[in-house]
């Protein structure tokens, strides 16, 4: 390369020009965000196309990562917007809102519901655990997967308990999303009840889940075939609890052992007969059919005491199943079934999740 050639040529005022009036068109296609411009706001995020003017000090004292972020930059006097230094970020519009809401003074109110409040939706929690993390806002974290734990049940009384009310909405495909942020968090106690809902999604599960902006959130390669496994695994239980629960044998205080046993193997033979025996969503209890062939419905069948064993065989395996869920999907969480601080953050298979 010759002498001349490595030269950089002058900038002139034209190019000058032309950089700015570049720039400007950026800024000048910019929405203002309906929910955060704060008037006397002193920084401007911008996500995708949307601005939004907050207080730079008030994000500083809660994220290590914003504070990094804006103590490295050196905006240019061009890089303004309404007087204020422009700041952009790789997030999309409505996570950034999601996160927002809950960064402000009142912050916390936001998880401090009462019972009869409506759940809070799954896209806002999961894009405040997904921000929080990237952000190092840990306060604002741990809160926020404390409210996923609280709708993810990790304790089988829990599970059973039909009364209680889960204070966030998890409709049945962002069970995926769950798996993830597990996964990107190292919370592997939500990991166990959320592989075993993956499976009842079967095939769809490959579809995966359409966050806010759009982006399809799909399970890992590993986390699929812990589905795939756990998904016969649960098929060859199915089989195993009707056996367990229709056991030829009558409860110790029956009067008619005969007869009620009579009636369990009818009862047993109907219902490997039905096509849907081997469904994997085995948690789910027999009540229903334990009690539609019992006596007291009016028609042959086992007494009230086998009735009650029936049900008490078919909680018992059921709590079995649920305390085998982690070996199931082949994932490690400590103390399993137990009170949720004592499980988390100790180790469990902390793969990586997207962003």
């Amino acid at each position: 390369m010759s002498h001349q050639d490595s030269r950089r040529r002058p900038q002139s005022s034209r190019d000058t020009q032309v950089g700015v009036e570049n720039l400007q068109d950026l800024v000048d296609g910019l929405t203002r965000s309906e929910d955060f411009w704060i008037p006397d706001g002193n920084i401007v995020l911008v996500a995708g196309e949307t601005a939004f003017r907050v207080y730079q000090g008030l994000l500083t004292l809660q994220s290590t990562v914003f504070a990094d972020m804006f103590a490295s930059s050196s905006p240019r006097t061009e890089e303004c917007y309404d007087g204020c230094p422009v700041i952009r970020l790789q997030d999309s519009p409505r996570d950034l809102v999601h996160l927002l809401r809950v960064l402000l003074p009142t912050s916390y109110a936001y998880f401090n519901r009462r019972q009869d409040d409506p759940p809070i939706p799954f896209h806002e929690i999961s894009a405040i655990v997904r921000l929080a993390h990237k952000y190092h806002i840990e306060g604002l974290l741990n809160r926020a997967l404390s409210t996923l734990q609280d709708s993810i049940a990790t304790r089988f009384e829990f599970w059973e308990d039909k009364s209680y009310t889960c204070p966030v909405y998890i409709d049945r495909h962002a069970v995926i999303p769950v798996v993830n942020l597990a996964r990107l968090t190292d919370t592997p106690s939500l990991l166990p009840l959320a592989l075993y809902k993956c499976c009842e999604l079967g095939g769809s599960v490959l579809d995966g889940w359409k966050r806010e902006d759009g982006t399809i959130e799909y399970l890992s390669h590993s986390d699929l075939k812990r589905c795939i496994d756990g998904r016969n695994n649960l098929a060859r239980e199915a089989f195993a609890i009707v056996s367990t629960i229709f056991a030829p044998s009558a409860s110790e205080e029956c009067q008619t052992p005969d007869d009620c046993v009579t009636s369990v193997r009818i009862a047993l033979s109907d219902i490997l007969d039905y096509d849907g025996v081997a469904d994997p969503s085995v948690l789910d209890n027999w009540d229903d059919v334990i009690h539609l062939n019992a006596r007291s419905q009016g028609r042959f069948g086992y007494c009230s005491a086998c009735e009650k064993e029936l049900v008490s065989r078919d909680r018992q395996y059921r709590e079995y199943i649920w305390n085998s869920l982690p070996q199931i999907f082949d994932v490690d969480v400590k103390n399993w079934n137990r009170d949720p601080d004592e499980m988390d953050h100790d180790g469990g298979n902390g793969e990586d999740a997207g962003n």
